[in-house]
């Protein structure tokens, strides 16, 4: 099971707010298919703390939306739900992402504000880690 906590708190070497998916590598590897959707096209809309692999921690509904908007959220949090609203390319870079942690217990920190392709329409909202190591 994967675990989404979103925290103002300082965690893993980074100071709040910070958007973390601690899970073991198979964790990963179940969820891949939940949310390829979300790379294939734009106007996906996924509630990811509906899926039966995913658990939030602190009472917030997570939604993924592949959109092709200006500009783009990784964590994008109003109230108690917090948003993922990126185009499908960014998708695919995230799921990319999750991939790479499924080949041994590690951690990763998803920054895309150098990536000359996505700069300047991201906004983070929040410093985005996902682990395996647990």
């Amino acid at each position: 099971m994967i675990r989404i906590d979103y925290t103002e708190e300082y965690l893993v070497g980074q100071p709040g707010p910070n958007f973390y998916w601690m899970g073991n590598q198979y964790d990963y590897i179940s969820i891949l298919a939940s949310i390829h959707p979300l790379a294939c096209a734009d106007g996906v809309e996924i509630v990811l703390t509906d899926l039966p692999q995913i658990t939030e921690i602190n009472g917030f509904k997570v939604v993924g939306r592949s959109t092709e908007s200006e500009k783009w959220y990784l964590a994008k949090k109003t109230g108690k739900e917090i948003a993922m609203e990126v185009g499908c390319g960014l998708w695919k870079e995230i799921l990319v992402s999750f991939l790479r942690i499924t080949f041994s217990p590690c951690h990763d920190y998803l920054d895309f504000d150098e990536d000359e392709f996505f700069e300047g329409r991201i906004q983070e909202g929040a410093n985005f880690v996902i682990s395996s190591e647990w």
